[in-house]
């Protein structure tokens, strides 16, 4: 038997970024071609997921989404984590 799933706590859309800190689950479906980066601090208990688009800024005809993009998804997401 298998146990059924239950909704996330956080669903992460293409271009965006969410954090969670002390329990709760962080989701991303539909991943296709782009990359989710995740990253977990164990002493502060505090999570991140990023749900990136694009390699570059340049790439896009949109600007202003750092977690749409590979080149500043990840400081995006320590900026957000250490908030």
């Amino acid at each position: 038997m298998t146990t059924p799933l239950t909704a996330p706590d956080v669903h992460v859309d293409v271009g965006e970024a969410a954090v969670l800190r002390e329990r709760g689950v962080l989701a991303s479906v539909g991943l296709g071609s782009c990359v989710a980066i995740v990253l977990y601090d164990r002493e502060a208990r505090v999570g991140g997921l990023a749900h990136v688009l694009l390699p570059h800024e340049a790439l896009s005809r949109t600007v202003g989404k750092p977690a749409k993009f590979a080149t500043t998804a990840v400081a995006h997401l320590l900026t957000m984590m250490r908030d």
